[in-house]
């Protein structure tokens, strides 16, 4: 009776603890953030390849179109009731061709593309910085790994169409996150035919790889019954399966051109998953691989060869 009890008391203790790792896992993954105030800048900037050399590069690129006062704040509602906001920086010369930027995790879309806001200016396009939902100024508590913000994203589509008419040019370019998003936009059938090609840097395979790779990475988690737990935590309070956020399955049913961008150094999304990706994708693909960049620092370890890699596609699919 003894041994029992014991038996007992050990498997409460055991359920309680996977019960409180389950649901810390799945509020510091998938709840929404406090909003943080961006750091101030620094006049001595740390090297381009650091993150946190590329974190206050982004901050000043930010804050110097907010100063600029070209921005012109937008707002779209999504599917299931949420608002969704962003910035748009118009082109200086009349155009129908619009870049759609989609941000990484935990980040916003000024902040993560004011880097390139310069280098579409100067081609002339249109270009569109949405938050995604649970980030930025968006509306939203849970983060859909792409998954829910795959359909965010056609939503910010036909806004573009509607504003600038059915014969408008589409750009999807996304970051980490934003490729994985952009990748499993690219996997819908109702993706407007106004989008002309898929740009994913650095993007992840799906939600449970990423996470199970960040658990092994990061705490030496082996086992994956936390995230089993936490998964489904997820779908009972996010509405959706980490497993079914799949850049990997979408990219199959993907008609849409694609450039996949990863760089060789990348630890936090592994570089072994843009070729998964690349392999399973379906539609008209180019892989390019920046030597030496860690996590999303592909365009800042070599802007060069990056503005050349995307102009190369851009002449390949016409835009």
């Amino acid at each position: 009776m003894q041994i029992f009890l014991i038996l007992l008391l050990l498997l409460v203790i055991l359920t309680a603890v996977l019960a409180a790792g389950s649901f810390a896992l799945f509020q510091n993954a998938v709840r929404r953030g406090r909003r943080q105030r961006a750091a101030e800048p620094d006049a001595l900037l740390p090297p381009p390849e650091s993150y946190e050399g590329k974190r206050r590069r982004q901050t000043l690129e930010a804050e110097k179109l907010r100063e600029s006062r070209r921005l012109q704040p937008v707002e779209i509602l999504s599917a299931d009731g949420l608002r969704l906001r962003g910035n748009f920086l118009a082109s200086e010369q009349p155009t129908r061709k619009i870049v759609l930027s989609v941000h990484g995790y935990r980040c916003s879309g000024l902040r993560e593309w004011g880097l390139f806001a310069g280098y579409y200016h100067r081609r002339g396009y249109h270009l569109l910085m949405p938050d995604n939902r649970a980030h930025g100024a968006s509306e939203g508590r849970y983060i859909g790994f792409g998954w829910l913000d795959r359909l965010d994203i056609l939503r910010w589509c036909g806004y573009l169409c509607e504003r600038f008419g059915p014969d408008c040019e589409i750009l999807l370019h996304g970051i980490s996150m934003g490729a994985a998003t952009v990748l499993m936009a690219g996997g819908e059938a109702q993706l407007p035919s106004q989008v002309k090609g898929i740009v994913a840097d650095c993007g992840f395979t799906c939600a449970w790889d990423e996470l199970r790779y960040r658990m092994r990475a990061d705490f030496r988690f082996k086992t994956p019954i936390l995230l089993w737990a936490a998964d489904k935590l997820c779908q009972k309070r996010a509405g959706y399966r980490l497993k079914e956020a799949s850049a990997l399955e979408q990219v199959k049913h993907c008609t849409t051109p694609v450039l996949f961008i990863h760089g060789d150094a990348d630890t936090y999304v592994p570089t072994e998953m843009v070729y998964e990706l690349y392999a399973a994708c379906s539609a008209p693909k180019t892989l390019f691989i920046q030597r030496g960049a860690i996590h999303a620092n592909s365009y800042l370890t070599s802007p060069e060869k990056y503005e050349k890699a995307l102009e190369e596609f851009f002449g390949r699919i016409g835009f």
